[in-house]
């Protein structure tokens, strides 16, 4: 695991990119991985897609504060309730992505980013004659 995540941050450094860390239901998975990730309409901003900037040993993949570290860091203790439990992020993808993409997340969770909607609708959108941003 441990080299394996290092191999993961040379290569997005090589490429400039931020390594992140979007949190999952397992069920989810083979869905993102066919056609990629899908904003949320709802949450924290204006929608978007939420990623963490830090991985799974960093939350202590393995502990029995795994899952509660993940929602404190990502999404607050408020929202405990509604993912303690119930196996909504015991599956991880690793993304890269350039940081002029990111925004903070609001609430003040320092490792809570996210790729905004409007930046999706501006570069998953083809322009009028076809072609995409």
């Amino acid at each position: 695991y441990i080299e394996g995540m290092r191999a993961v941050r040379k290569e997005a450094a090589s490429l400039g990119l931020v390594p992140l860390y979007h949190y999952t239901q397992a069920c989810v998975l083979p869905l993102i991985l066919s056609d990629g990730l899908r904003m949320s309409t709802q949450g924290q901003g204006d929608g978007g897609v939420y990623f963490s900037t830090k991985g799974p040993a960093s939350y202590r993949l393995g502990s029995t504060k795994y899952e509660f570290n993940i929602i404190r860091d990502c999404f607050g203790l408020h929202r405990l309730t509604e993912f303690m439990g119930f196996g909504k992020l015991n599956a991880v993808v690793i993304y890269g992505c350039s940081h002029h993409m990111l925004q903070q997340a609001p609430g003040g969770r320092v490792h809570a980013k996210l790729v905004a909607r409007s930046l999706f609708d501006d570069f998953s959108l083809p322009r009028s004659n076809g072609d995409f941003y």
